[in-house]
Order: structure tokens, then sequence, then C-alpha cells
């Protein structure tokens, strides 16, 4: 087999482990967010109400804890 030859199938052989140890390590994060995604048409009004729901239930919490670090509590 001619030097070209035994190159050339050393780079196939680089290419394929590339593509071989990437797969092995999964997606990355920015793929991963991107399968995850939400495509439904309202996700961005669902995903603001739920924020909205989470805030106001952790101002609720940092209440309870301030009253009971105060002496207040139930």
């Amino acid at each position: 087999m001619s030097l070209i030859k035994k190159h050339e199938m050393t780079e196939k052989q680089l290419a394929v482990n590339r593509r071989n140890r990437k797969l092995a390590h999964g997606p990355s994060p920015y793929e991963r967010a991107a399968e995850i995604a939400p495509v439904h048409p309202n996700a961005a009004l669902r995903q603001r109400i739920e924020d909205s729901s989470l805030r106001q239930l952790w101002g609720l919490a940092n209440n309870a804890d301030q009253g009971q670090k105060r002496g207040a509590g139930p």
C-alpha cells in the first residue's frame, strides 16, 4: 500500500474517532437545550406564568421564614 493511501486511511480513521468521541460524550448543553426547548405557541406565556407563580411562592416562603426568626411564628 502506498504512503498516500496509508495517510488517507489515517485521516479517515481520525475522523471516525473524533465522531465516536463526540457521540460518547453526548450532546453539548446547547444541543440539549435546543432539544428540550418548548415549541408550543403559548410556551412563552406559560413560562412567564410559571415564573410569576414561583416568585410568589418564593416571597411567601421568605416572609414565613422571617416571621419565624422574629418569633411571630404559628
